[in-house]
């Protein structure tokens, strides 16, 4: 079953799929989709499909077969959140997340559990710019030679905006600099990041900079990955178990040999 979400936007259509999705809850959802093109230059997409459902074989054809009136005009599809907590489902979404990151397709397209719903619907509505907490936050430092911050979530391309503002001024010449990550809970990177020009840059800046950087927390497959690559910078990279953070600020704020 297909049920309209009420939504105070028209240009936001908010869909509810639960229990036995049949032919005619596809052919609902596509006329209200077109209705709202029809009526707006830009629309945005709400779907839920939190309750456990079916989609019945005849639905899953006429699903594949109206998908071509869209085609035309995705160009008129600003957002679209959607929120499950199937995991198979959320495999789907991410994966056509990444397509649409490659092919820099201006539709954003994120996916939300059932504990992000209400921030689902304040991005999707404009109400945020932010498709998600922020994963990236920082943290204080007592020394100004030392810059810190913690990844908590999935990172997005609005957290290297943030790491951009918190290392542009940071990232100098003299004396040298030195970070400090705390990785509570690492859930990814959005694709489109690893071809940011910004990151990039980043990246490029921070061999130029820095001279140690530790790591704190993590999975393992994580801290095996940065200790790998640490032969690849000029800069000393160390990794730290969680209920090790404060060994990690001592090395940190050694005085380096001259």
């Amino acid at each position: 079953m297909m049920k309209q979400i009420p939504i105070d936007d028209e240009e936001v259509i908010g869909l509810s799929f639960a229990g036995t999705i049949t032919s005619e809850d596809i052919d609902r959802s596509y006329e209200l989709v077109e209705a709202a093109l029809d009526r707006e230059d830009e629309i945005s997409l709400y779907m839920e499909m939190l309750d456990g459902f079916d989609v019945e074989a005849p639905a899953m054809l006429k699903d594949v077969q109206r998908a071509p009136e869209l085609f035309g005009k995705l160009d008129h599809f600003e957002r679209v959140a959607v929120v499950t907590n199937e995991d198979w489902l959320r495999g789907i979404v991410r994966l056509e997340e990444a397509m649409l990151s490659l092919f820099e397709s201006d539709i954003e397209l994120h996916v939300y559990d059932e504990s992000e719903r209400d921030q689902a619907m304040k991005w999707v509505r404009g109400a945020t710019p932010y498709s998600h907490e922020p994963a990236i936050t920082e943290l204080p430092s007592d020394d100004p030679n030392i810059a810190a911050f913690e990844v908590n979530g999935k990172i997005r391309a609005e957290d290297i905006e943030l790491s951009k503002k918190i290392m542009t001024q940071f990232l100098t010449d003299d004396p040298p600099r030195r970070v400090l990550a705390k990785v509570t809970n690492l859930q990814g990177l959005q694709p489109s990041i690893l071809f940011d020009g910004q990151m990039i840059e980043m990246k490029r800046e921070a061999r130029r900079h820095l001279d140690r950087y530790a790591v704190v927390g993590g999975p393992e497959w994580f801290q095996h990955l940065v200790r790998s690559m640490g032969s690849m910078f000029d800069f000393q990279i160390k990794t730290f178990q969680l209920d090790e953070e404060e060994k990690a600020w001592e090395w940190l704020k050694e005085t380096v040999p001259a």
